[in-house]
Order: structure tokens, then C-alpha cells, then sequence
């Protein structure tokens, strides 16, 4: 008897838990909505006040196609990182709508060729997962066996 009586106190404390995180989630909800709303009328009444068309090109049509390794030291020198310094992915990876598209096999097989293929693919993945994450660039691997 005793114990069906706090069995009914702790389902009652559970129920009352549980309102009360649904009660404090739907504010949270709703002051998040409202700030995102806020956030999106803003941006329209500043397009609509500066009256910009459309975009119609990307940052990447501005850039003249460029075979790899045939970069001459002027061109390097132009723009300040070598083609092979990590910091120019980082700078083309920070542009709007950026898509990185990587030959798997080459990358892995390069990096560390030792490992079964199964690894390399799977720690290739994992790396760019996370660049994707943290650029928020579009990522396209392509493991093509040729």
C-alpha cells in the first residue's frame, strides 16, 4: 500500500517533469521563431530598400578555369599563396556557395596509401565531413576506381 503510494507520487513528479520541460521548450520555440522571423523581415526590407536584382552569377563564374600544375610563378605570385598552401582552400572554401569536388582514390591513395581501401574511403569521408561542417561549403567526393 505504502509503495503504490509513492509509486503514485513519483509518476505524478514525472508527469509534472515532463509538462514543465514542454511548457519551457514551447517558449524557447517561440522566442526563437520570433527572433528568426525578425531576422527574415529585416533582410527583406533591406532588399526591397536597396532594390538589387537577382544574383545571376556565382563568385566561382568569375574565375578562369586552371589546369592543375600548370600554374607559371607569375600566376603564384599574383595571388600571394602557392597553389599547394592550405590557406587557399581555406579562402575559396570561405566564398559563398562554395562546392569542393575531390577525387577520392587520388587524395587517399596519395595521403596514405598503406591502408586498405575500405579506411582510406572512410577516413577521407570523415575529414570532409567535418570541413563541411565547418565551412558549411557543399562537398561532392567521388571515388571512381579508374
Amino acid at each position: 500500500r505504502r509503495l503504490k503510494g509513492r509509486l503514485g507520487e513519483a509518476e505524478a513528479a514525472l508527469e509534472a517533469s515532463r509538462r514543465a520541460a514542454r511548457e519551457g521548450r514551447s517558449v524557447e520555440d517561440m522566442r526563437l521563431r520570433l527572433l528568426l522571423d525578425t531576422v527574415l523581415d529585416a533582410a527583406s526590407g533591406l532588399r526591397r530598400e536597396l532594390a538589387l536584382p537577382p544574383a545571376t552569377t556565382h563568385p566561382a563564374d568569375t574565375v578562369d578555369a586552371v589546369e592543375p600544375g600548370r600554374m607559371s610563378p607569375k600566376d603564384i605570385a599574383a595571388r600571394a599563396l602557392s597553389e599547394t598552401d592550405p590557406a587557399l582552400l581555406d579562402q575559396l572554401l570561405a566564398l559563398p556557395q562554395a562546392h569542393l569536388i575531390v577525387d577520392g582514390y587520388n587524395v587517399t591513395k596519395t595521403g596514405y596509401p598503406q591502408m586498405p581501401l575500405e579506411k582510406q574511403r572512410l577516413r577521407l569521408l570523415g575529414g570532409l565531413s567535418v570541413l563541411a561542417a565547418q565551412t558549411g561549403a557543399e562537398m561532392t567526393c567521388v571515388f571512381d576506381g579508374a
